[in-house]
Formats: C-alpha cells, structure tokens, sequence
C-alpha cells in the first residue's frame, strides 16, 4: 500500500513539473498590430518577419562562441523563420510551436514606411500573453517635391537633367514644368536632409547643380527650383 501510495505522490509532482513547464514557452499563437507612428492608423498589407532561436534539446557539446547573447554551453543554438502579411486591420496572426524560444526578434517592412527598430520579445510566461497583441508602431518615410520651372521662355533644345535620393527626370523644352517626388527617411534626427542635384542647359548656357534641402516629417515639403540662367 506504502508503495502505491509513493508511486501516485511521484506521479503527481512529474505531473506538476511537466505542467509548470509548458507554461514558461511562448503562446500558441503571436499576435501583432501594425500602425502609422503619427496618424496611429492600422498598416495593411505590411510584412512581419521573426526571427526566433531556440535551443537544441541533446547537449551535443560546448557550441557557445565568444560575444553569444546567450551563451549556454553544451546546447547548439538552433534557428528559425516567420514571415505573414497584416490585414486591412494592421492585424496578423503567427502559430508557434511549443518550444521554449530563447528570444524571437520581430521586425517590419511597409510601402512608404521607414524600416521598424528590431526589438526582442523576452521569454516571458504563457498566462500572462494569451491574446496579448504586440504593436509596432512604423514611422512613415518623409515625402518631398521638387518643382523645376522656368518663368522665362527659352529655346526648344533646352533641357534639364535633375536627380535626388535615386530618382532622376529629364525635361525638354522652352517652357518647363516639371515635379520630382522622393521619399526619404530620418534617423536620429527628427528631419531628413535631402541632397539634389542637376545640370541645366538653357538658352545656350550651362549650369550644374549642387545642394541640399531639409524636409520635415507630415509636412507639405515642396521646394521650388529656378531653372533659368
């Protein structure tokens, strides 16, 4: 009796530790919402990617490199992949196995939108992150016009070669009037300074251009550039 008695009390505490033990892994399913850092509306169509590492369940030796963020010895660091799509609600939804992630990185790409700060999800328990929803809030990249016009009329042959941030236009012509739109991200500082740059041939002279302009976030942005000489 003693020894059925021993047998169901070490039943119960492998039990308890087997379930104390699923309950340190990430959730079964990782939820985000993607939304414009000014506006604070949802992104749709933007790309999630994680990149999760996780350790090899066999101690196949001492696979731990100088500098490792987690440099437990004897386990290999095995990695993985995620990629999904938000919806038209900046919503989307990745499943997980039950696997005791080290860390997962996150990080997020959309049109018009400056590349999001990878940032690391720490292990943190279950219960406390069933349906929890992560935000990424994305800084839209800054928008600025280049307006080429000529008040004076020129010459038929007269022309204009001008470029910024990759993007180039050529115009033709006596009467110019042309726009070139870029968009351009910031870093540290809370405007972007955009260079440009030209030649114009105009009533049979020559003139390069060479300089810069600073453009602001959620603003109009339009620089008016002379091009007569």
């Amino acid at each position: 009796m003693k020894t059925v008695i021993a047998k169901i009390f070490l039943f119960t505490i492998i039990l308890a530790a087997i379930g104390s033990c699923k309950k340190d892994v990430y959730p079964e399913e990782i939820q985000f919402l993607v939304i414009d850092s000014f506006s604070r509306q949802p992104i749709s169509g933007a790309t999630i990617n994680l990149y999760k590492v996780w350790q090899h369940p066999i101690k196949i030796g001492d696979n731990s490199k100088k500098g490792d963020w987690f440099p437990e010895y004897g386990r290999k660091h095995m990695t993985e992949t995620q990629v999904g799509f938000t919806d038209e609600y900046g919503r989307v939804t990745f499943k997980q196995e039950h696997k005791k992630y080290l860390y997962i990185l996150p990080s997020a790409q959309a049109e018009g939108y400056q590349l999001s700060n990878i940032d690391t999800l720490a292990k943190i328990s279950k219960k406390k992150v069933d349906n929890a929803v992560y935000t990424i809030a994305m800084r839209p990249m800054i928008k600025a016009t280049f307006v080429l016009k000529s008040k004076m009329p020129g010459l038929d042959k007269d022309s204009v070669v001008f470029s910024s941030s990759g993007k180039e236009i050529i115009a033709h012509g006596k009467n110019i009037d042309e726009r070139l739109e870029v968009l351009v991200s910031n870093s540290i500082e809370p405007y972007a300074t955009i260079w440009y740059g030209g030649i114009i041939y105009r009533n049979g002279k020559k003139v390069t251009l060479c300089h810069y302009v600073v453009a602001y976030p959620n603003d109009t942005n339009v620089f008016n550039i002379n091009i007569d000489i």
